[in-house]
């Protein structure tokens, strides 16, 4: 009997591969998400950074995840070592419970676990937002980004992220690479300037502009979805209305995941929503909307 001997490093080589491609940086794409990433500069520290906001990944109760990482001067010259994780509860303070880490459970059966966290809550918006942070490792957080599903547990809370929100944070990974954030930030059609900061975004805020865009037509309703129940619904959504005052598809989605069946419905119609486009500095300029809608069947209407 004759036995082959396969050297150890080509009986591992598949296992390094795909090891080394969960660890590699997304390269910049159009992402397909709705959440908000902002490049931005704090002039008294000297640092720049990258933040994806609070998104919404869980309801009853209300969490939100966060991610930002830093780099010294205007732009990264290399990528960060380590990421910012936030988990944030809203008017939740027992959600946590006595959970000291974050704990990612991965599609390859693996996970990724958090030091202990740090505790801040603040109420000063006349809400109790709670939010436990942690950095990770780089490698870790690309580990992340590149699965396919993701469970998260804190605790007593556990949920998994959507496809949307993986989106999102690959969006934001993707910017570690300098030249894909060089890219990102030319293309940014938004500067926001506040004390100490200085903000580049896709869109500005109601609150940034001269003048907010308005709907010049009362929006057209589509036929109530089949897929969902035939009940009185209200719900968030939020968009980006253009310098021409139309909707920006790629930008319209629910505010929670679980609408996106009554947001599928409104997408096929906000091509006939029509708005005066935001104004700033005497020019028209992009404007995120966030907006409540209610979906009422129509009586005798199957």
């Amino acid at each position: 009997m004759r036995l082959t001997v396969i050297p150890l490093a080509l009986a591992l080589a598949p296992l390094v591969a795909a090891a080394q491609s969960r660890a590699t940086i997304p390269a910049g794409r159009d992402f397909a998400h709705h959440e908000t990433i902002q490049m931005g500069y704090h002039e008294a520290s000297g640092y720049g950074f990258v933040e994806l906001r609070p998104m919404v990944v869980a309801e009853q109760p209300e969490v939100r995840l966060a991610a930002l990482y830093n780099f010294k001067g205007h732009a990264p010259a290399a990528a960060p070592e380590a990421v910012g994780l936030a988990l944030q509860t809203v008017d939740a303070p027992d959600a946590f419970g006595a959970a000291k880490h974050i704990v990612f459970l991965l599609d390859d059966g693996s996970k990724v676990t958090t030091d202990s966290l740090i505790v801040v809550v603040d109420q000063s918006s006349g809400r109790r937002i709670e939010t436990r942070s942690r950095k990770v490792l780089r490698r870790d957080f690309l580990r992340i980004v590149n699965s396919t599903r993701v469970t998260v547990r804190a605790g007593a809370l556990e949920f998994a992220l959507g496809d949307e929100q993986l989106e999102a944070l690959r969006d934001f990974a993707s910017r570690m690479n300098p030249a894909t954030y060089a890219a990102a930030l030319a293309a940014t059609s938004a500067r926001v300037q506040v004390p100490n900061f200085d903000l580049r975004r896709d869109f500005y805020e109601a609150r940034e502009v001269t003048t907010p865009a308005s709907p010049t037509l009362l929006p057209v309703m589509p036929a109530y979805p089949a897929n969902v129940p035939r009940q009185p619904h209200r719900m968030a959504i939020r968009y980006v209305v253009d310098t021409t005052g139309h909707i920006d598809p790629s930008t319209f989605g629910a505010v929670d995941p679980a609408d996106s069946g009554y947001a599928a419905a409104l997408k096929t119609v906000i091509d006939r929503w029509e708005f005066s486009p935001a104004e700033k500095d005497g020019k028209h300029v992009r404007q995120i909307v966030r907006q409540l809608i209610d979906y009422a069947p129509t009586p005798g209407v199957r």
